[in-house]
């Protein structure tokens, strides 16, 4: 059974994926555009805001995931990055989520998800994640 929350993620990622692969067009950057839907999600949806457990998480991206007919990234917690502004990482290349832990917050965890969805890091190298390879 689908959440409210599922429905207009569904919802707002697949036309984001839409757009990202449409003329198979990989030099745009969607970056603002994923956080404009962020933005209007979690006004809708204030919970965003609020830590969840891992399970939640993987449960969550999973579920993201296998809407828009993709695998699942793994998702890992990691001891922190060089940057402490910065509490999350889409490892693309790896086919992970990293977050910092003591920051599984259902938004990063979605964040980082839109990120290996459209495939952009947001500008961070994968190598400067703490007690994992890459950090963001």
């Amino acid at each position: 059974m689908s959440t409210p929350f599922a429905e207009v993620a569904r919802s707002g990622l697949s036309e984001a994926l839409a757009g990202a692969v449409a003329a198979g067009d990989v030099k745009t950057d969607y970056r603002a555009a994923v956080c404009r839907f962020e933005d209007d999600l979690f006004a809708a949806f204030p919970r965003g805001h609020v830590l969840i457990d891992r399970r939640t998480a993987e449960r969550m991206v999973a579920e993201i995931f296998h809407a828009i007919g993709r695998r699942p990234p793994r998702l890992t917690l990691v001891a922190g990055f060089a940057d402490p502004r910065v509490g999350g990482f889409a490892d693309i290349a790896n086919h992970r989520i990293a977050i910092e832990r003591g920051h599984l917050y259902r938004f990063l965890v979605l964040h980082e998800a839109a990120h290996l969805i459209v495939g952009t890091t947001g500008g961070v190298a994968s190598d400067e994640i703490d007690g994992a390879p890459g950090k963001h």
